[in-house]
């Protein structure tokens, strides 16, 4: 056997690996989330459930006073923090840290590393308490900006960042030193109970009582749709189109939730979506365990062929244009989201103007728009 074939044959079996590996992750991440919850879960959860909802025991546990906190390392390469009364085992803290492997979150609307101070505050309001600039071990600044949420007594805390390697580059990124939000990145999510809170913070590093509660619901990105699909078959429906990588990008929201950006490709069978962003939607309740067609081959660019599991996504919409069961496959970590036959057959029909950047979709009476 030439080393090439054998280099082939290596390839392919890693390929596979991969893929079974976010299978079985994926599959034991599944939970029920909801909206306030870190990795599925929630604030007054008993403790003794969370390894059973992570779907693996922690790498570190340990007693600390009358509290015990274990620690996870994700799949997604982002660590989770779980505190817990010892006596009671009810959980009063969660976190969850950027693993700087990929910038997706619990919550749709935000972005590890990408999500900007100045958003939050425009998403959020700056009527809470913001927790100014403490320093880091190696010389980085953060920010600890908590809320109240309309959930229960529950105050959530984004914690964000000004790495030490972008100080050399803020005068050339602001001129208004009253921008300096611009420059924070979110790097943590925090849920916790607030008497917990006090007892490590202080009373006094907390949003007051009568502090305006915030809906997590407003951390939902909105599409850049051009014009709202008219009621009328036959009429287009226009959508502005971004660049990235050097294909065209359209904003697609999920199963009602989540939006993200993919890339329009008439070649692949299936729409596909990142493994970690299937983990975002599996802890956000958006995708269950019931959703799931399971294993199917599917022939790569370079020849070879890769198992990957199968699930059904109930909606995609796209410039309010909603394609109902739609089959996805689970690609790679740094694969992008693509929209593939599975979704696109559905459609009318659509074309692409590359002098304006727009996307237009045909509505048809035939089209797999209706549920």
């Amino acid at each position: 056997m030439g080393s090439v074939e054998l280099r082939g044959i290596v390839r392919c079996a890693l390929g596979i690996a991969k893929h079974l590996c976010w299978f079985w992750l994926l599959y034991a991440c599944l939970t029920t989330a909801h909206a306030q919850s870190l990795s599925g879960i929630h604030i007054g959860d008993p403790f003794t459930a969370t390894e059973r909802v992570i779907g693996f025991p922690p790498w570190n546990s340990e007693r600390s006073g009358p509290y015990t906190i274990a620690k996870w390392r994700l799949g997604d390469g982002n660590s989770l923090s779980v505190t817990a009364k010892s006596g009671t085992g009810e959980i009063v803290y969660i976190e969850t840290d950027w693993g700087r492997r990929t910038s997706y979150t619990d919550f749709p609307g935000l972005h590890y590393g990408k999500t900007t101070l100045a958003e939050i505050k425009g998403k959020l309001g700056n009527d809470n308490f913001a927790w100014d600039g403490e320093h880091m071990p190696d010389t980085s600044l953060v920010m600890k900006n908590s809320y109240r949420v309309n959930y229960k007594d529950v105050i959530i805390t984004l914690v964000t960042e000004l790495a030490k390697e972008t100080v050399p580059d803020i005068p050339k990124k602001i001129r208004d030193p009253s921008q300096i939000d611009r420059v924070f990145t979110l790097v943590a999510i925090i849920l916790g109970d607030p008497d917990y809170l006090a007892s490590i913070w202080g009373a006094e590093h907390l949003p007051k009582p009568n502090a305006r509660r915030v809906a997590l619901s407003v951390l939902q990105p909105s599409d850049r749709v051009r014009n709202r699909p008219p009621e009328e078959d036959g009429v287009g429906i226009e959508i502005q189109l971004t660049e990235g990588n050097g294909t065209f990008l359209v904003p697609v929201q999920i199963n009602g939730r989540l939006v993200l950006d993919f890339t329009i490709d008439s070649g692949a069978a299936d729409v596909q979506i990142p493994g970690d962003v299937l983990l975002t939607l599996t802890r956000t309740g958006t995708v269950s365990k019931g959703d799931f067609l399971g294993t199917q081959t599917y022939m790569l660019a370079d020849g070879s062929s890769v198992p990957s599991p199968r699930f059904m996504l109930h909606t995609l919409e796209i410039g309010g244009h909603a394609i109902h069961d739609v089959a996805a496959s689970v690609g790679s970590v740094d694969s992008p989201p693509l929209l593939g036959q599975s979704f696109l057959s559905k459609l009318g029909s659509w074309t692409i103007d590359n002098t304006r950047h727009i996307l237009t979709i045909v509505r048809s009476a035939t089209a797999g728009s209706e549920p």
